[in-house]
């Protein structure tokens, strides 16, 4: 059984957090995927956390791992005071792997960012790594993998050194961002990926890890298949007991929200119906109302859907006994 620990440094970086994101994000979220790895979303407490609600770990051999049961990776409870249940990888090696070096947890996600769209895709863990009894201490990172297989960057914790640094996929060692953190304190990361623009950026709470970097330096296929919790095993021979926790996993994209649908007169046709052009996104769906005097609408079209170029002319062939006619749009 773990240690079971209360920390109490995350509760202010997640105020901050939140108002930062309140007084600079003027974009909205989509969220892609989440969870708080509790009780009500299916995840058992005593059993290891791969194989549990689509949780798999990737290990030594190049193999995945759909089921595991040695206890490299599982729960844990209020190691972040009143948020119930936390995950953790590390603390015992794998005993079906004797080679093993790295283990991986991760969650498939396939997230292809849209051409042109600018979005932002955003990935925020509250995460703290406990420190080794046993005088072994290891690493352990975050990393992001495409739709092809490779790794594209990764922000390390250095257990041994309490050194963050970041990696990218030029195969150069791990780079020292400047920051360290502690064994007793939780923190808030994020990591902010720009796809179209190829750079991401990394955050602890309101501290700026890196900004700008290469998602890939090797012109690699720039998406996301997921991001994986990482432990990096120093000495495969005498690994740490040392673990990571983390929790309230959570990847989101963040782009400029749609603009209002709008209308456009396009005039009339000889036998007097109207046109009109309605923009706006695409797949929309919307009922057209008219009025004469601003205080009377009725309904002249119950349901308009936009195609895919989000642009539709449509005509009112009711318009023709009225000399003056206004329009309004209401989303369905």
């Amino acid at each position: 059984m773990l240690e079971k620990r209360k920390w109490l440094a995350l509760l202010g970086c997640l105020a901050t957090i939140g108002h930062m994101q309140a007084q600079t994000d003027t974009k909205t979220a989509k969220l892609i995927y989440e969870t708080h790895f509790e009780e009500d979303e299916g995840y058992s407490f005593d059993v290891d956390l791969i194989g549990q609600n689509g949780w798999i770990g990737f290990g030594g051999g190049d193999s995945f791992l759909e089921q595991s049961n040695d206890g490299s990776t599982g729960l844990v409870t209020d190691f972040l005071e009143g948020q119930g249940q936390q995950a953790y990888i590390g603390f015992v090696k794998p005993e079906h792997e004797t080679d093993i070096e790295f283990l991986s947890l991760l969650q498939p996600l396939d997230y292809a960012p849209a051409d042109g769209s600018g979005d932002i895709l955003r990935f925020t863990v509250s995460m703290g790594i406990i420190d080794s009894t046993n005088g072994e201490r290891d690493n352990f990172r975050w990393s992001v993998y495409n739709t092809e297989g490779f790794r594209l960057f990764s922000l390390d914790f250095d257990n041994e050194t309490k050194v963050i640094s970041y990696a990218l996929d030029d195969a150069e060692p791990l780079q020292p961002t400047g920051f360290e953190f502690d064994n007793d304190t939780f923190y808030r990361i994020r990591l902010d990926i720009d796809f179209e623009n190829n750079k991401w950026s990394a955050y602890a709470g309101e501290v700026v890890l890196v900004k700008d970097l290469p998602v890939s330096t090797q012109n690699l296929k720039r998406d996301l298949s997921d991001i994986d919790a990482v432990w990096a095993i120093f000495n495969p021979e005498a690994p740490g007991d040392n673990y990571m926790v983390f929790d309230n996993y959570r990847i989101e994209t963040w782009g400029d929200p749609p603009a209002p649908p709008s209308l456009r007169p396009l005039g009339r046709l000889p036998n007097g119906d109207f046109v009109i052009r309605i923009e706006g996104p695409a797949g929309g769906q919307y009922q057209v109302e008219a009025t004469t005097d601003f205080r009377q609408w009725v309904v002249v079209q119950d349901k308009l859907e936009l195609n895919q170029t989000g642009k539709l002319d449509w005509v009112d062939d009711s318009a023709s006994a009225d000399t003056a006619r206004f329009y309004r749009l209401k989303s369905l």
